[in-house]
């Protein structure tokens, strides 16, 4: 979409115009909203402010009567003749026939406090003896004892009026308890306490309205709410447990200005405490506090559409004014533009201002355009002469670079295939003399092998004949271990004939002993016992002429083995001699190969260095070669590129004198 300079004109001044309108606007409505919720948050603190004298005046009436109940004669002669409840074993209430002439006087005037005091539901009187007595004839639960009931012990303790949290009573009323010990000659005595309705305090703060859609709630310092004419369900319940999220957030503020939303409404609170903990909190659409605002941006929003046609009326104008010497001059480049390339023509100057200069320094650009197409057309054609000149010369530059590249490529490839050939045969030569060197160093390698197998066999033949020798030592001892078993044998053998005539010497005593009779016994018994020893030594010497007969027999196994292993070691020894004899000449012939091995790997050498130095300078030659034919191709490529520059600057000047004739100058 072409966008013209008129229209960008009556943009820019609806801008200029609109914006300043939009920020005024939302500066007004945001101070104006701040300064309607300023006034509420301040009204409604008055409110409130007020709300909480009507409750401290409610509670200080009801602590300066529970103070006159407390100090009144009747109740200050309460003693032992108070009627009590805590022996009772079922339920019971206060009888006014039963009651002595102190409790009497003291009901009477509890009736007359009734009957003045509409919202005080039950008037009662705890002592300290346990009596108790109140105004009705309500039961009592079996044993009651009222110094055991909160009430009584709160108050007691305390020398001013103790005012109780508000509870839910049996008729579904807010009550609270006020109870105010009783003193007599400075002794306390009792409590006096009575009952009282908030009926009154939440009918009241239901009837305030804070603006037209607001109101106000009463909350009890333990979060409960007592009053709340939007959702009376919620009474009774506290702040945290309600299920209404708005209803958290107003029990986490003690005193402050809050936005919440309920029902999905939204609304700004002020939240104030009173003397006893409590909270009144003065809740009211936000929409009815800034309805100002709304009211306001709207007459705003009239003023800016009113000034925003007023001001692109005037755009429209000053936008023309501008838009048409600029037409104008648009117009006349078209005509310069499409009347064949004409630069005869001149833009008109009819203003004195930026549109006259743009004009007037538009035609000095024309006169500047002309001479330089005037002078352009007369070099045209001399630059068209050059031009195939220079062709002819580059075609000739070419066609010599080309033979020279010919003759050059022909010289290069007969350098490279002796070049290669000589690689060849370098590389034939390195192979040899690589394999020489392989071969001197593996007959090195064997020659140093031989040797070593030499020594060790000469290490070996050593080892043989010490062994041999330590055969020879060991068969003498074996031999001489047989000459000893064989004495062993011949000791037992003695050993064993002791032991039979041991034996036969018992026998004999032991018959002499038997002959003797009772005198014999003993030398009987000796000579059981030395027959005894006797058997046992033939015995042990049966098992040691085992043993010994079976070392005898191992000895001379031994002996046969040891003889055998030395015949070996003999052969053994013998081998050794024979190979470490073949060895030696062995590694005498080694050695002599070695030292021609290594003639002939020095001769191989210097013919390998001799064909490399040969093959290092033909690829020189052939680099050179190389080199030529490069030269001479780029000087072939550069004539080909002047060639193909010289043929676009003939066309270019073809161009040229094409675009001139275009033009009339």
């Amino acid at each position: 979409m072409r966008v013209t300079i008129r229209k960008k004109l009556i943009f820019g001044f609806l801008a200029s115009a609109i914006v300043p309108i939009l920020l005024l606007c939302l500066i007004l409505g945001y101070n104006i909203q701040k300064d309607s919720l300023d006034k509420f948050y301040i009204s409604t603190g008055n409110e409130l402010s007020h709300v909480e004298k009507a409750i401290s005046i409610f509670f200080d009436d009801i602590k300066e009567n529970a103070d006159m109940m407390a100090k009144h004669p009747d109740v200050t002669q309460a003693d032992e003749s108070i009627n009590s409840f805590i022996n009772l074993k079922e339920k019971g209430s206060v009888s006014y026939d039963k009651a002595g002439s102190v409790e009497k006087k003291i009901l009477d005037f509890f009736n007359n406090v009734n009957q003045t005091h509409k919202n005080y539901i039950e008037v009662y009187m705890g002592t300290k003896f346990g009596g108790f007595t109140m105004a009705s004839n309500s039961a009592l639960p079996p044993g009651f004892d009222p110094r055991v009931r909160p009430w009584y012990k709160q108050a007691v303790s305390k020398s001013v009026p103790h005012v109780t949290r508000a509870y839910k009573s049996t008729t579904g009323d807010a009550v609270i308890s006020v109870a105010q010990s009783v003193s007599k000659s400075g002794d306390k005595i009792g409590v006096v306490a009575f009952d009282v309705t908030l009926n009154a305090l939440t009918d009241f703060i239901q009837t305030i309205k804070v603006g037209k859609s607001g109101y106000v709630m009463l909350i009890q310092d333990d979060g409960v709410i007592l009053a709340n004419p939007d959702k009376p369900e919620t009474i009774f319940k506290k702040l945290s447990k309600s299920n209404i999220p708005a209803f958290a957030k107003i029990a986490e503020v003690k005193e402050g200005d809050i936005e919440i939303e309920i029902d999905g409404v939204s609304y700004v609170a002020k939240v104030t405490s009173t003397n006893l903990g409590w909270k009144l909190v003065g809740l009211v659409k936000k929409s009815e506090v800034i309805s100002q605002v709304y009211s306001m941006l709207s007459i705003m929003a009239v003023i800016g559409i009113i000034l925003a046609g007023a001001f692109a009326v005037l755009a429209y104008f000053i936008a023309s004014s501008l838009a048409k010497p600029i037409g104008r001059a648009t117009a006349m480049l078209k005509g310069i533009a499409e009347g064949e390339g004409d630069l005869t023509k001149r833009l008109e100057i009819d203003s004195n201002d930026e549109l006259g200069d743009l004009a007037k320094w538009f035609n000095k650009f024309i006169n500047n355009l002309q001479g330089i197409i005037k002078d352009l057309a007369a070099n045209v054609f001399v630059v068209d002469d050059s031009s195939a000149k220079l062709l002819g010369i580059a075609q000739k530059m070419a066609s010599g670079a080309k033979d020279s590249s010919l003759l050059a490529n022909t010289v290069a490839s007969a350098s490279e295939e002796m070049s290669s050939n000589m690689v060849s045969v370098a590389a034939t030569m390195e192979q040899t003399d690589h394999n020489t060197h392989v071969v001197a160093t593996a007959t090195e390698e064997m020659t140093v092998t031989i040797n070593e197998i030499a020594k060790n066999s000469e290490r070996a033949r050593s080892v043989s004949n010490v062994a041999l020798t330590q055969m020879k030592g060991a068969s003498d001892m074996m031999n001489e271990l047989g000459s000893s078993v064989h004495a062993i044998s011949t000791v037992t053998d003695a050993i064993t004939d002791i032991s039979d005539q041991t034996n036969l010497l018992a026998l004999n005593a032991t018959i002499e002993a038997a002959r003797a009779g009772e005198a014999g016994k003993g030398f009987a018994v000796v000579a059981n016992e030395i027959k005894e020893l006797a058997s046992q030594t033939a015995s042990a010497t049966g098992e040691i002429r085992n043993k010994i007969e079976g070392v005898q027999g191992t000895t001379h196994e031994t002996i046969s083995e040891i003889q055998n292993v030395s015949g070996i070691m003999d052969e053994i020894n013998s081998i050794i001699t024979t190979i470490a004899t073949a060895i030696e000449e062995q590694s005498a012939a080694t050695t002599e190969i070695s030292e021609n091995v290594s003639q002939v790997s020095s001769g191989i050498g210097d013919v390998n260095n001799n064909v490399s130095e040969s093959s290092t300078a033909l690829n020189e030659i052939t680099k050179d070669l190389a080199s030529m034919d490069t030269a001479a191709d780029e000087i072939s490529q550069n004539s080909d590129q002047v060639a193909a520059s010289v043929e676009d600057l003939k066309d270019m000047a073809i161009k040229l004198n094409d675009i001139v004739g275009l033009f009339k100058y």
